[in-house]
């Protein structure tokens, strides 16, 4: 926390000593600035007092679900401060060459700027010393989503009804349900956002369609069915509660020790929603590969712009 203040001073001062020493700044600057400090704002309403706020755009507003994890929108800050931190390493190094320092101090003063933003975050350093490491899903899981992929047409529910697991293969760590990553086809999980006090209600109205039937109890199937949901897949190794299904009936077609997969019988594709596949890999590289060739392409012509526009603004007659 310290440290997060101390970073927020050191910006605000070298913002101030840039703007001091005649540095102008372009469109593009001020572009990031603004931005920058628009996402510092929304990021720390909810711990200075905006909570109510927050809670209000959430629970009323369409999309006002963005507003959840609101520290994503310290990456908008983090741009500024990435650039804040090139300008003061240039003009440090500038400043310690025109007073007759040598090289190294120069080099030493920018390297220092340069590490600022990593010194404090010093538990970053090796994943948390080692604590973050990847962790490879069980092989029934997988065995488990393969049949899925090949099984027919139909939506997936995953319980216990809860959005968050803990798993002994992954240390007991609290992580959001896997298998709307795990799987191709749609996967309806419990989207409520649970709070110290209250519950934050989803904005599915399948999943609220499915909270309400396991809060009445009895048969769930025919609310599933009825929602184009054909599988239910209820993970064993989580503790009970009142989140699992009752399913008189229906099928088990694949069991592991931890996963069991209940085939509901066929249902109405017009009742389920289009499906949440992620599109294919080829797709994404082709955007961010287009991107990169558009930059290389059209990057050095736009500076040659600038620049042109710059010396035409230098050698034009004043009025």
């Amino acid at each position: 926390m310290l440290a997060g203040v101390a970073l927020v001073l050191v910006v605000a001062c070298v913002a101030a000593w840039c703007a001091g020493r005649g540095w102008r700044a372009g469109p593009a600057q001020l572009g990031v600035a603004v931005t920058g400090a628009v996402g510092l704002a929304v990021a720390a309403l909810s711990a200075v007092g905006g909570g109510a706020l927050v809670e209000s755009i959430v629970l009323n507003l369409p999309g006002g679900g963005l507003l959840r994890d609101s520290q994503k929108f310290v990456a908008l800050w983090m741009v500024f401060v990435a650039l804040a931190a090139g300008v003061s390493a240039e003009r440090l190094r500038a400043l310690v060459q025109a007073r007759g320092g040598g090289r190294s101090v120069a080099l030493a003063l920018g390297g220092a700027v340069g590490v600022a933003s990593v010194l404090t975050l010093p538990s970053l350093a090796w994943g948390a010393t080692g604590r973050w490491t990847a962790v490879d899903y069980p092989a029934g899981h997988r065995a488990v989503a393969a049949r899925l992929e090949q099984a027919p047409p139909g939506a997936v529910a995953v319980f216990p009804w809860t959005l968050y697991r803990r798993y002994a293969w992954n240390d007991q760590r609290v992580v959001l349900d896997p298998w709307q990553r795990l799987l191709s086809r749609q996967v309806v999980v419990n989207d409520d956002l649970p709070l110290s006090d209250r519950v934050v209600r989803g904005e599915d109205p399948t999943a609220d369609a499915i909270g309400a039937a396991l809060r009445r109890g009895g048969d769930t199937a025919p609310v599933l069915r009825e929602r184009g949901i054909r599988y239910a897949l209820v993970l064993t190794d989580q503790p009970p509660g009142p989140g699992v299904p009752r399913l008189p009936g229906a099928r088990v077609i694949a069991q592991t020790p931890d996963l069991r997969l209940y085939d509901l019988g066929p249902v109405d594709p017009a009742r389920a929603r289009p499906s949440a596949a992620h599109p294919p890999g080829w797709i994404s590289y082709a955007i961010a590969g287009s991107g990169v060739i558009c930059l290389l392409l059209g990057g050095p012509s736009l500076l040659r712009w600038r620049s042109q526009r710059e010396t035409d603004a230098d050698h034009s007659p004043a009025r």
